[in-house]
């Protein structure tokens, strides 16, 4: 009784209370990425929409992309410079097409890890971290032919520019700012409202 009861007390002293959730976090992010990978070299086919994009990558030159694209798609220009670009260097395999999203989707699953491991209780960004990395969505963006996984890694950098500008500043300029900046970035209103939501439900930042 007197070793277990010594066992326990050592396991909720602040120094393991702080290890268990960095060990965990750290371990679901290698785990997320760890599936990412498994996607990515699993070689599945591509769908419609993946198809009907990767063809006006293949089809089309760098110019060619600036016009409209064809079977009404639609994708930011840099994005489709990118993915021309590596369909030039590695050929128009599923691999080349993916890499772009599969690069973006294991950042993503770091830079969130980082970002709850700073904002959050620690029990409370392993969840959080937990839900991301082993998302279905989120993982099956990563290896689709759409800038959906750049948009997540979007996403997340903004958020944590707005979080520094509010706590390195008391001026509420920057942060409207900032807000604004996210606003103008994501494309579609859906997303502008998401953001627009995550950004009112933050709780304020300790000076």
């Amino acid at each position: 009784m007197i070793v277990r009861r010594r066992l326990r007390e050592s396991l909720l002293t602040p120094a393991h209370h702080r290890a268990l959730p960095a060990a965990l976090t750290l371990a679901i992010v290698a785990m997320g990425i760890a599936l990412r990978f498994w996607h990515y070299f699993g070689n599945y086919s591509l769908n419609h929409d993946d198809i009907c994009l990767a063809l006006n990558l293949i089809g089309r030159s760098a110019g060619g992309l600036t016009h409209t694209l064809d079977f009404d798609q639609a994708a930011p220009l840099g994005f489709l410079w990118i993915e021309r670009a590596m369909v030039c260097i590695f050929g128009p395999g599923e691999v080349a097409l993916r890499l772009l999203p599969f690069v973006f989707g294991c950042a993503s699953v770091i830079l969130l890890a980082r970002l709850a491991t700073i904002r959050l209780p620690p029990f409370e960004a392993v969840a959080v971290v937990g839900f991301f990395a082993f998302s279905q969505a989120l993982i099956e963006s990563a290896i689709q032919v759409k800038p959906y996984s750049l948009d997540t890694v979007a996403t997340i950098v903004l958020v944590s520019v707005f979080l520094r500008l509010t706590r390195n500043s008391a001026s509420k300029a920057k942060s409207i700012v900032a807000a604004a900046a996210g606003h103008s970035r994501c494309g579609s209103p859906f997303r502008r409202c998401l953001c627009w939501v995550g950004w009112a439900r933050l709780p304020p930042v300790s000076r």
